[in-house]
């Protein structure tokens, strides 16, 4: 959601509840079943709000000035089923991120002044980037 808030620069499903959030979302990517969520029934609150019946939206019509690659990475990441939906480490090597505009390089930001280092890794801007991604399955014992 918030990769589609970026593109976007305004909230992607602005509920003021949780009920019109969800419904915010079953209106974007459609009403889920058991064909694209196996097992949805089987869920503890399942049969205490239902929802009509919506075909998704074309993820172009949810950001409409974002570039044919972003669109993809966020179809990518909108998926009900969470075992279905790209990891941040596979996110991060998506086609988007290496389109122009290219993002600059994470050792060229702005570090804020804390008194200390304020980041956890050493970067070697001469690495390639596939071997820069820390794994978030690791990523506690990283820094430790």
């Amino acid at each position: 959601c918030i990769f589609g808030e970026l593109l976007n620069k305004s909230p992607l499903f602005a509920g003021d509840t949780d009920i019109e959030q969800l419904s915010l979302v079953i209106r974007a990517l459609g009403t889920p079943n058991e064909n694209n969520w196996p097992s949805l029934t089987e869920l503890p609150d399942y049969n205490k709000i239902e929802f009509p019946h919506y075909d998704p939206i074309p993820f172009e019509d949810l950001v409409p000035d974002a570039c044919r690659e972003a669109v993809n990475l966020l179809e990518l990441f909108l998926v009900y089923r969470s075992d279905k939906r790209i990891r941040a480490k596979d996110g991060l090597l998506h086609p988007f991120f290496y389109v122009q505009p290219l993002p600059c390089h994470h050792t060229d930001l702005p570090i804020p002044k804390r008194g200390k280092k304020s980041h956890f890794f050493e970067y070697d801007i001469d690495k390639p980037i596939r071997e820069s991604l820390v794994d978030p399955d690791n990523f506690v014992n990283f820094v430790k």
